[in-house]
């Protein structure tokens, strides 16, 4: 799935405008049918597959999809330079989505956030093994929100969690 739109679209490649998050509105080719009958673990790989996509069309190589080990999963990581960014994914339908700060908190709770931090450490020394230089790493928050008639409402929180402990 592309979206040539989103080629000069500050989306992945900027900080958000209002300070807190990026919001992008596009179609998909996925009928409502079609969504309504996917199952939880179908609708996130959706959600992930997609994300993966526009991150590959902004220029971000994408190294690990759905990472898991003891106490954490990586949902999407990708790479541009030295640079590398953990995407936590989230995937929702819900007409009625309004992001605000709470959203971060919902889904970024402090269980999830220390997972993640496993996460980074175990990805920092998998790196470090195959000699790949890295000189920042990020988490970020997105929500992938499915909508009918072949929409998707996509939002983007680049300062979801700091890694630092």
């Amino acid at each position: 799935m592309v979206f040539p739109d989103l080629q000069n679209h500050n989306f992945w490649n900027d900080k958000p405008r209002n300070g807190s998050y990026h919001f992008v509105n596009h179609s998909h080719v996925i009928s409502f049918d079609q969504l309504r009958k996917l199952k939880r673990s179908e609708i996130a790989k959706v959600g992930e597959t997609l994300t993966a996509s526009w991150a590959n069309f902004a220029g971000w190589q994408t190294l690990y999809q759905g990472l898991r080990h003891v106490g954490f999963e990586l949902d999407l990581v990708v790479k541009n330079s030295t640079k590398v960014r953990i995407l936590e994914v989230k995937t929702i339908r819900r007409h009625d989505f309004v992001p605000d700060l709470e959203v971060i908190c919902g889904f970024m709770n402090p269980r999830k956030i220390q997972a993640l931090k496993r996460g980074a450490n175990f990805l920092i020394s998998i790196l470090a093994q195959r000699k790949i230089r890295i000189e920042e790493i990020s988490c970020e928050l997105v929500v992938v929100n499915l909508q009918p008639y072949g929409k998707v409402k996509a939002y983007r929180w680049p300062d979801a969690c700091s890694l630092n402990s």
